[in-house]
């Protein structure tokens, strides 16, 4: 009998520690109501934002020359919006002069002048105010005063930077800076009309060949697509050497495809391969790879080739750029074009092209392009040329 109860006594002990019983022990989770409210944590105030640098750098308040930088920036904007508004402001009164008159036509001509330069500082070339011209002019001047201003804050930025050890930085500074000069100026009429330095593309090939402004070389052959060379030597270069001492915005318009294996060229300089060189001698240019060779490089030289900077890996239809605004000069790739405003998906900035190619001078720097892929439209937007500073030759 008593080996009976103490086998039941174990058996009674066993149970109770097993998991049934110990889940059946346990009381039931308690499942809030949807009206019973419910602990929440505590939640720790939001930090205000940081404002960082376009360069993704220090924030501005720890970094006097992105501040500086900002500034510059600011003061340009204010520049060109005062002078946009003096330009309005002529017209505005010329339109009023008209509505005095009663001259219907002149009104309407006036206001869609005025849409546009609100828009985008273009006028439409149908306007013959000498006024309003005039005040274009003035737009002009101050556009280009207010940009040379910009660039040498860049150039600070950049220099300072280098100075401090902050190399990433000033790359970003750098392409910062190639990417604005680049995207200015894109879309609209003429610059002579309007002061806006604007590009009006024309197709290349077919029966044309190529506007007048450019000279067609042996070994260019003018396709129902556009241009092809079937002269390895062969570049097209613009007539008139004198682009050193000009401001100026020059695209062409490059069709890559696959199995393409030549290089593209697209560059400032004498533009030849005489005298046996396999690069452009007195030249500063890019080379753009095929995307099948080279993964698609692009490639600063200068009569000698260099390393990739960068890439452009995808077949396409590529807007090439070159824009020089006072002595800075930026090569920029708008990648997989569409019809409308330039924007530099790719850029590199020379500061000085004059110290950075002193074989350049005001007769033999031409612009030119050529050999692998198609090439379909031209543009070119100049200024008059302004005689060099004191003691540059």
């Amino acid at each position: 009998m008593r080996g009976a109860i103490a086998w039941t006594v174990v058996m009674l002990a066993v149970w109770m520690l097993s998991p049934s019983a110990l889940a059946a022990k346990k009381p039931p989770r308690h499942k809030p109501d949807k009206a019973e409210p419910t602990e929440q944590p505590t939640e720790k105030p939001a930090e205000p934002p940081t404002s960082q640098s376009a360069t993704s750098g220090p924030s501005h308040a720890d970094d006097p020359i992105a501040q500086a930088l900002d500034k510059a920036k600011s003061d340009h904007a204010d520049a060109l919006a005062a002078a946009k508004n003096k330009w309005l402001d002529v017209i505005d009164a010329r339109t009023k002069s008209a509505e005095d008159r009663g001259d219907f036509k002149t009104v309407q001509a006036l206001k869609k002048a005025r849409e546009s330069v609100q828009k985008d500082a273009t006028l439409p070339e149908e306007v013959k105010d000498a006024n309003v011209l005039g005040a274009g002019k003035s737009y002009e001047s101050a556009l280009k005063v207010a940009d040379q201003k910009l660039s040498a804050a860049y150039q600070r930025a950049i220099a300072d930077y280098t100075k401090a050890r902050q190399l990433d930085q000033a790359e970003a500074v750098q392409q910062e800076a190639g990417a604005a000069a680049a995207n200015s100026g894109a879309g609209g009429s003429s610059a002579d009309s309007t002061g806006s330095m604007t590009v009006d593309h024309q197709r290349l090939g077919g029966t044309r060949g190529v506007p007048g402004f450019l000279k067609m070389p042996d070994g260019a052959e003018s396709t129902r697509d556009g241009l092809i060379f079937t002269n390895h030597d062969a570049l097209v270069r613009t007539k008139d050497g004198d682009f050193l001492n000009r401001d100026f915005t020059f695209d062409v318009l490059l069709v890559t495809k696959e199995g393409d294996h030549q290089i593209a060229y697209f560059g400032v300089g004498e533009g030849s391969f005489e005298g046996g060189y396999a690069e452009p001698q007195k030249s500063v240019y890019l080379r753009v790879y095929p995307p099948d060779r080279d993964d698609g490089a692009v490639v600063l030289g200068k009569n000698v080739m260099d390393k990739a900077f960068d890439h452009v890996r995808n077949p396409g239809a590529h807007m090439l750029r070159i824009q020089k605004i006072g002595n800075a000069l930026t090569f920029a790739i708008d990648i997989d074009y569409k019809a409308g405003a330039f924007k530099a998906d790719i850029s590199r900035t020379i500061p000085d092209i004059r110290s950075y190619a002193p074989f350049l001078h005001d007769r033999n720097m031409f612009i030119f392009f050529g050999r692998g892929g198609t090439f379909r439209e031209v543009g070119l937007a100049k200024r008059p040329p302004q005689p060099p500073a004191a003691g540059v030759k």
